[in-house]
């Protein structure tokens, strides 16, 4: 599942580098049929893929097939990365909008629509591991808990480019001109990043925690052995946390957060 970040930041790599290209004068509407053409033939792959292994599992359920998934979604994650660069460098989509006034204005809202792009062709991907990957779950986890614990988990990786980019275009709809001088100059762009950076370290987790749908811990013995082991290793945190991570039945536990007032315990009820 971690992996899942990095998809995300090399997709989001793969959209901005596309500002580099040459402004296309007339744009060919006929390659949006050849992108639905490719993504269809990837909904094909991906549920061959995983009908196959799971008539593979159904003959032989104790044959890896665990480790399997996780590399059969890791390559068609690859996959989907690939036809992604196609779509953005190959068939010039974010051209599609070019003109249009809100996306000019704003062009953070273009951007979440080519990265929601990416993140369909995720979800087809999970979608359809779902079949197979449901019977190697230690407890009952519907397909629409799977795809949204998986989604869940990734967003936070794009976090900090949305409220950069979202603070930086309505920045430059204020008419303070001076401001605007300021963050175009190196000195300016650079401040402005690291200054968001130290807050997005620093507040970023009240917001995942928000995103995960996290609930406090409720008293009781597990909760007790937490807070002893912390206060020994003189730990402050703000909250002990229940992460109810594929319904809560993945074993795992996590601490988030640089500053003690904001730095939360995640523990899954497994």
């Amino acid at each position: 599942m971690f992996s899942n970040f990095l998809y995300f930041l090399v997709a989001l790599v793969i959209y901005t580098t596309s500002e580099l290209f040459d402004t296309v004068k007339i744009f060919d509407y006929s390659v949006v049929f050849d992108s639905l053409l490719i993504s269809g033939l990837f909904v094909f792959i991906c549920h061959f893929v995983f009908k196959r292994l799971e008539k593979k599992a159904s003959r032989n359920p104790y044959g890896n097939i665990d480790h399997l998934i996780n590399i059969y979604i890791s390559r068609l994650s690859v996959l989907a990365l690939v036809i992604f660069a196609v779509n953005i460098y190959g068939f010039k989509l974010t051209f599609l909008f070019s003109g249009i006034k809100i996306f000019d204005a704003v062009p953070t809202f273009e951007a979440i629509i080519f990265l929601g792009l990416f993140l369909l062709y995720l979800i087809i991907i999970w979608n359809a591991a779902y079949g197979v990957q449901k019977q190697y779950f230690a407890g009952n986890v519907s397909k629409k808990n799977f795809i949204i614990s998986n989604v869940s988990f990734s967003l936070p990786a794009l976090l900090p480019w949305f409220f950069l980019s979202i603070v930086a275009d309505i920045l430059r709809l204020l008419p303070w001109q001076p401001l605007n001088g300021l963050l175009q100059t190196p000195a300016g762009e650079i401040g402005y990043i690291a200054l968001f950076l130290v807050a997005i370290s620093i507040f970023g987790p009240v917001l995942i925690k928000k995103l995960w749908n996290c609930k406090p811990l409720e008293p009781g013995l597990p909760r007790d052995r937490i807070e002893t082991v912390c206060q020994k290793a003189g730990l402050n945190y703000s909250n002990i946390l229940k992460w109810e991570l594929f319904g809560g039945t993945m074993i795992t536990a996590g601490v988030m957060g640089l500053v003690g007032r904001f730095r939360y315990i995640l523990v899954t009820p497994a």
